[in-house]
């Protein structure tokens, strides 16, 4: 019975992750600029660089604000968890608002940014920057596209890409879909917030990445969370189980969450952590 649920355990966390990662197509796009496509460019990519700092801002590698947001997170942490073990989210469950964090993928976002200083200054009383997209970061036409895709994707409105305040991601964006054979209309709405709007006519080729981003919509919209659940604080996610943990002479403290595959788990029935290799981390 032992191995049964450890064997249940284990096949359940990696066909999430599987199940996740076949929905994207990498051969066809980079999961890099897609990525990069679909963070935050709400007065550019914020970030802070004090390693002392407590601020939500650092080593954050996104935010995600709308309705649906835990789905949307999940699917990125499936596609990067496992070569970026130290990602981790944390939820403010009344507004919905997930945050990704990872000090090793952060370093890899970094450069594709210029970093210039924000006006603002976080609680903590450290010093926002803000990022703006390098010029020709993006070389390929397998980058660009895959940029494009996880734009639309996460700023996709009425057939429109739509980013308030946006300080280099819009007109990235419209450049790139005129130079694949798009009509382009670029306005900004004034207002508070200020919307960057680009209104576009698609090109086969671009019609076929709209296409690829409904798919993966639908796909992420449907991702199953009836058993996500953020500890307490709303500092790490577990996967809930109907009963205690078992700890068979292994000396794991009750108050630990433990990272199995890449995830952090909590109240898992019979477990063998020998076997599991799981890497303990202590609650805050």
């Amino acid at each position: 019975m032992k191995h049964k649920h450890i064997i249940t355990l284990v096949v359940m966390l990696l066909t999430s992750t599987l199940l996740c990662k076949a929905q994207f197509n990498s051969e066809k796009y980079d999961k890099e600029a897609f990525l990069m496509g679909t963070l935050s460019d709400y007065m550019g990519y914020q970030r802070t660089f004090n390693a002392n700092s407590v601020s939500s801002l650092y080593q954050r590698v996104d935010i995600c604000r709308k309705k649906g947001s835990l789905n949307f997170a999940l699917f990125i942490d499936s596609l990067f968890s496992s070569e970026y073990s130290d990602m981790f989210m944390t939820s403010d469950n009344p507004s919905e608002i997930v945050n990704l964090y990872s000090p090793s993928l952060t370093k890899l976002i970094d450069k594709y940014y210029n970093y210039k200083p924000f006006k603002g200054i976080t609680t903590q009383g450290d010093a926002i920057f803000y990022g703006l997209l390098k010029k020709g970061v993006f070389k390929t036409e397998k980058e660009k596209l895959s940029f494009l895709l996880g734009a639309y994707l996460r700023y996709e409105h009425n057939g429109t890409i739509s980013i308030a305040n946006s300080m280099s991601k819009a007109a990235l964006c419209a450049k790139m879909l005129r130079k694949f054979d798009c009509k382009v209309e670029y306005t900004i709405i004034k207002g508070v917030p200020g919307v960057h709007k680009v209104l576009f006519w698609p090109s086969q080729k671009i019609q076929e990445l709209i296409n690829e981003a409904e798919n993966l919509n639908n796909y992420i919209t449907n991702i199953n969370t009836d058993k996500i659940e953020f500890t307490p604080n709303g500092t790490k996610y577990i996967l809930k189980e109907p009963h205690k943990p078992y700890f068979s002479n292994n000396n794991v403290p009750k108050d630990s969450v433990m990272r199995v595959n890449g995830k952090f788990v909590k109240n898992i029935t019979t477990v063998n952590v020998s076997e599991l290799k799981i890497k303990e981390e202590k609650l805050p």
